[in-house]
């Protein structure tokens, strides 16, 4: 069973949206709802598509549906939105994944689709937090200033995809630094 099984939620999560749900805005409305600091009045929005919870909106999908339909939400009604599970959302300082929403592609007014990598271009080698951790060890470098050198470098939160050439690159200096 998981957490999702165990303490249904009334709206949205990232476990509803795997895989992500292209749906019908049927309008967005304030709701107290009660956090872990009190009750506290968030927009809610609702889907004409018959069977899928509402889900809050937060700041960041505020902003992406604004940008395309407008700042004022009953303008939003009637339109498509595409809600996703975004793993490398963060809340408090960790990595914990959630729900975002995009324009569906083809939707007047939605990005266009990002140009394909050049294909002589290299990747970023994925390198999770262990791994990268190990690595550090290894040149003499504990967890703390691994974390430290990261955040020197302008990394917020490790992403094992985006943030793995840097601890490359920080494991590099260290190596060329410190003797063995």
């Amino acid at each position: 069973m998981n957490r999702s099984t165990a303490h249904p939620s009334n709206y949205l999560s990232k476990q509803d949206v795997m895989p992500p749900l292209v749906l019908t805005i049927a309008g967005v409305q304030m709701e107290a709802l009660q956090g872990d600091d009190g009750r506290k009045s968030k927009p809610v929005m609702s889907f004409r598509e018959e069977g899928v919870k509402p889900m809050i909106v937060n700041k960041t999908n505020w902003m992406v549906l604004e940008a395309v339909y407008g700042d004022e939400s009953d303008d939003w009604i009637g339109k498509s939105v595409e809600v996703y599970h975004d793993p490398e959302v963060m809340m408090m300082g960790n990595r914990i994944g959630g729900t975002r929403v995009r324009i569906p592609a083809g939707t007047p007014g939605a990005p266009a689709p990002a140009a394909a990598p050049a294909t002589d271009a290299p990747k970023p080698e994925r390198l999770e937090w262990e791994d990268a951790k190990s690595m550090a060890v290894e040149v003499g470098m504990d967890e703390a200033a691994l974390k430290d050198a990261l955040k020197a470098e302008g990394c917020k939160g490790y992403s094992p995809t985006r943030d793995g050439d840097m601890v490359r690159k920080i494991i590099g200096e260290v190596d060329e630094i410190i003797p063995f």
